[in-house]
């Protein structure tokens, strides 16, 4: 659109229940907005490849909701300049390839400060990408199937996120605040480093696990501090950091998380998270929204199970609660939800079973006390059997 002055412009597909499909040329963007502050909602692109990207937002305010991208190589979404502050919300990006959401530009030429990215759902080759110079908030969202799931050079607060890749998040030389997250990697779960600025992290009430290094920290950190974090593993023995106390490094997952055929990230009643955590005033409540006790668990999750089936999806329709354990203070109470609010139960949770992502991209379902299979290697299917037993399912394999 021209650089119009006045108000906000909408620019909304007609019908929301079959949106407006847009698809970028030989080259450039299928959308790119240069002027007006802009809403962009209920619109669907495909064929985004290689050096294309689906939406650019440029030097404005804008809001983009309720999209979905399909990426195979390119941009899902490219945030840059310095003026305003761009919020994604509820948007499902998916492909495999590419990168989902780009935030700023490589050496800090387009730097992005006050964005949100807030409820997305990303499955692809990097989630999301924030270089240097940039500066915002990461929350709520979920980004599977990833090579790298975050890729932090820029300032940023990771809040409340379920992140599995090869490395689910990896942060260089930036300022990072790490707080109730779920993080599910291959080769590294968390990896801080720094190569021409000091890399600062409070990191603090997560709960990481890999099948390689859980915890990496490389050069000169600066001021790196832990606490409450439940670590399959053992803690860093790399770089200097500070122990906020609390942390628990657990050496096999069944002294910490719930026994299964697989380990889950549910607290295990009589295990080493319980009540292990110390109490931070500014995080009162897990991943799931409900209260921390008064001497909370270590990790990310405080005991939790899923009332109904959960599909993979957006984190707000996850329905997790606490339940009565034989744990200190397991009483049963009310139904919440991801914010903690009040939920009903329902029988599906993630997208409808037409939309892209859900049945086409082969996902599991599960259920309370049921089993899900998967095969041996672990693999992009892995996420989502990890991620249900990270709300209470317990998982089984099957040899390939």
């Amino acid at each position: 659109p021209p650089d119009l002055p006045g108000e906000r412009m909408h620019i909304l597909s007609f019908d929301s229940e079959e949106p407006a499909v847009l698809m970028p040329g030989t080259s450039g963007a299928a959308l790119e907005v240069l002027g007006p502050e802009v809403t962009l909602g209920a619109l669907s692109f495909r064929g985004i490849g290689p050096g294309q990207t689906g939406v650019i937002i440029r030097d404005k305010n804008a809001e983009l909701q309720f999209l979905d991208l399909e990426v195979s190589g390119g941009v899902g979404v490219a945030l840059s300049g310095a003026a305003g502050a761009p919020w994604v919300h509820h948007v499902r990006i998916w492909g495999g390839e590419g990168t989902g959401v780009e935030v700023g530009c490589k050496g800090g030429g387009c730097a992005v400060t006050s964005f949100v990215l807030d409820d997305n759902w990303i499955s692809s080759g990097t989630g999301v990408r924030v270089h240097a110079g940039a500066s915002g908030v990461v929350r709520d969202t979920v980004i599977d199937d990833a090579q790298v799931g975050l890729w932090v050079e820029g300032s940023t607060e990771i809040l409340g996120n379920l992140v599995w890749g090869d490395v689910a998040v990896r942060a260089w030389g930036s300022s990072l605040v790490l707080h109730n997250n779920l993080l599910l990697g291959e080769a590294h779960g968390l990896w801080l480093g720094a190569t021409t600025g000091a890399q600062s992290a409070d990191v603090r009430h997560n709960s990481i696990r890999a099948w390689g290094e859980t915890v990496t920290l490389e050069g000169d950190l600066g001021a790196v501090q832990l606490g409450s974090n439940a670590v399959l593993g053992e803690m860093p023995r790399g770089g200097d950091w500070q122990d906020l106390g609390g942390n628990v490094a657990c050496p096999k997952g069944e002294h910490c998380w719930l026994e299964g055929p697989s380990p889950s990230l549910v607290p295990k009643a009589g295990g080493l998270l319980v009540e292990s955590g110390m109490s931070f005033l500014d995080l009162e409540s897990d991943w799931c929204g409900s209260p921390r006790g008064p001497v909370p668990f270590a990790g990310a999750l405080e005991q939790v199970e899923v009332p109904g089936v959960v599909e993979a999806g957006f984190k707000h329709e996850v329905e997790c609660r606490p339940f009565k354990s034989d744990a200190p203070g397991g009483e049963e109470n009310q139904d919440t939800g991801a914010a903690g609010e009040p939920v009903e139960s329902s029988d599906t949770g993630g997208m409808s079973e037409d939309s892209p992502g859900s049945k086409d991209r082969g996902r599991s379902t599960a259920s309370a006390g049921c089993s899900v299979t998967s095969p041996t290697v672990p693999g992009p299917m892995s996420l989502w059997v990890w991620a249900l037993c990270a709300l209470g399912c317990r998982v089984g394999r099957t040899s390939v």
